[in-house]
């Protein structure tokens, strides 16, 4: 994303930033890789995803496997990957289908399901 004088500036992830109607809420308690990569899948998600998160990421924009997505994007404080130790305190959207179904989280660990059904 381009400001007016030119500068890139990065994405705000919340899910008070998403239509409410469509948001399901993570408690940290509930943040376990797995059962969300479960849930996600029900509601449709393929095996991969796109990371959408600062522009400056290198990841920003790539396609990777859901499932380790999420275990970097919630776990990675307490795995000491180094791979992906850049995604600390990012705001990220691991998008599963375009205008459907996401998974985001926040630089304070905001974490929700967007869905929107057919």
């Amino acid at each position: 994303m381009q400001s007016k004088r030119g500068r890139r500036e990065g994405i705000f992830v919340h899910p008070d930033s998403f239509d409410q109607r469509f948001v399901r809420e993570i408690q940290s308690r509930d943040a376990d890789p797995a059962a969300i990569f479960r849930a996600l899948t029900r509601l449709g998600a393929p095996a991969n995803c796109q990371v959408i998160c600062h522009p400056d990421n290198p990841d920003n924009g790539a396609t990777v496997p859901l499932r380790n997505a999420l275990e970097q994007v919630i776990l990675r404080g307490h795995l000491g990957d180094e791979e992906h130790s850049y995604w600390v305190g990012m705001d990220v959207i691991l998008l599963c289908v375009p205008g459907r179904l996401a998974y985001t989280q926040d630089h304070n660990n905001n974490r929700a399901i967007v869905h929107r059904p057919d």
